[in-house]
């Protein structure tokens, strides 16, 4: 992870990967169906799997599915390799087919593209594993285009928990004020809430502009996906 000392630019970018950069969570759902189908076992009553699970840790999930492994490491474990092999699997048709770039979301590669070339220091920050996570961004040919990639594997402390957005703000060498981070689930709306970003964008890949707004959690912006918005545009909210 590049790590950028001090900065003068006037703002810097944090995108979440998974429902932001990429159409992922079918891919997600699908290998928690199978974990959970490989055990006989359902979801819980008490568990939304939208509210709970998407935008998350895996870790996280393993403690709402399967809350009677808590405290055995070697059952968290295997748990854990059995779903990200299933979900490497799906990934890996995409790659093998030639068609990795279905998966992502629309206007999202010129997007960054556009902030890059205009010297704008800007970030990843994702619960996904690093492997996983440099894997897709080097299929969508994005990942050169990042200062700093914050995996879920590199912090102690995953969405909701603040940690991975105050990382990828001082790793850009930014205050998180000067940041505008972009989200698509509750977890992850709670987690820029709580580093306190300067500007909070709802992406609705998954969830409406009403479901993500529900927690009462503050959303600056909402956007459907990355088709219609600019970089002047983004630039315009700090001067607000």
């Amino acid at each position: 992870m590049q790590v950028i000392r001090s900065s003068t630019a006037k703002y810097g970018i944090v995108f979440d990967m998974d429902g932001v950069i990429i159409h992922s969570e079918s891919l997600h759902r699908k290998a928690w169906d199978q974990v959970l189908r490989n055990r006989g076992r359902s979801y819980p009553q008490h568990v939304d799997y939208r509210r709970d699970i998407s935008g998350g840790s895996t870790r996280n999930a393993v403690a709402r599915l399967f809350p009677e492994v808590e405290g055995n490491e070697s059952e968290v474990l295997v748990i854990t390799g059995e779903k990200r092999c299933l979900y490497r699997e799906q990934l890996q048709v995409y790659m093998s087919a030639g068609r990795f770039n279905e998966l992502a979301i629309p206007g999202v590669t010129r997007l960054i593209g556009e902030i890059a070339e205009k010297g704008i220091p800007v970030a990843v920050n994702t619960s996904t594993a690093r492997e996983e996570t440099i894997q897709i961004l080097t299929a969508l040919d994005l990942l050169h285009r990042f200062n700093v990639v914050v995996s879920g594997s590199q912090v102690k402390n995953t969405k909701p928990h603040p940690e991975g957005y105050l990382t990828a703000a001082s790793s850009l060498g930014l205050s998180p004020e000067r940041c505008i981070g972009f989200e698509d689930a509750a977890l992850g709306l709670r987690s820029l809430n709580a580093a306190r970003y300067g500007r909070i964008v709802a992406v609705g890949t998954i969830f409406s502009e009403e479901e993500l707004r529900s927690d009462g959690h503050r959303v600056d912006r909402y956007v459907k996906d990355f088709s219609a918005l600019t970089c002047a545009e983004i630039s315009s909210w700090f001067d607000e």
